[in-house]
């Protein structure tokens, strides 16, 4: 602690070096969380490049990739797994029709284990909460995705097409999937009201516009 000035207490000064410390750890905290950051899209760039020549094809896995991340994070919040894979099949060259029928069919897989791990809640609250997680962590991964390579100056016209279009199919056969469940005569947001209470104490709810405002 520095010496106290004229007129400073000593209390007024522990309050000043205190702050300086809090100061100085948010910034390490900071500098950690953005270290890990690159690391972790240098790993992920490093393995798509492994894993095919082709740029197209390359951008296509890391968002199929970064999607699974994200989903797994917001599921894993709450579950505490992670149940989604994202091991990459050796030589796979994707379309964005190919990683938008995985990525429904993986979320169609692991619904049933949701739904078995929430036995307190009724069916449509289950699903709408996990069309929510699924949903925020498929507009999370696909904006990662291009964040990621616009860093790396590979965002071209075709790239931005194709993922646009996973990204579109991909919302569009969870929408399909959502859809072919028949709910009970309760409209599923007044679900949500009985089961949880007051919406604003339901963290995982979020409308598709505010998903969709970082994308």
């Amino acid at each position: 602690m520095e010496a106290a000035r004229p007129g400073q207490s000593l209390h007024t000064l522990a309050k000043h070096d205190l702050a300086q410390d809090a100061a100085a750890q948010s910034i390490a905290v900071s500098s950690l969380i953005f270290q890990r950051k690159v690391t972790h899209e240098f790993d992920l760039l490093q393995q798509v490049c492994q894993s095919t020549s082709n740029h197209v094809s390359q951008a296509l896995i890391l968002v199929y990739k970064t999607t699974l991340d994200e989903i797994n994070e917001l599921l894993c919040q709450e579950l505490e797994e992670r149940l989604l894979d994202n091991t990459l099949d050796a030589g796979w060259e994707p379309t964005a029709e190919m990683v938008a029928d995985r990525l429904v069919n993986m979320a169609i897989e692991i619904f049933s284990f949701y739904l078995s791990a929430h036995p307190e809640l009724n069916e449509d609250v289950v699903l709408e909460r996990f069309m929510n997680q699924i949903t925020e962590g498929v507009v999370q991964g696909v904006a990662e995705a291009r964040e990621i390579l616009d860093g790396v100056n590979s965002l071209d016209e075709e790239t931005e097409s194709q993922i646009d279009q996973a990204f579109d199919l991909t919302l569009e056969g969870l929408e399909n999937f959502r859809e072919s469940f028949s709910f009970d005569s309760i409209d599923p947001e007044e679900a949500l009201f009985n089961e949880l209470g007051d919406a604003e104490d339901y963290e995982g709810t979020l409308s598709l516009d505010e998903m969709m405002a970082d994308y």
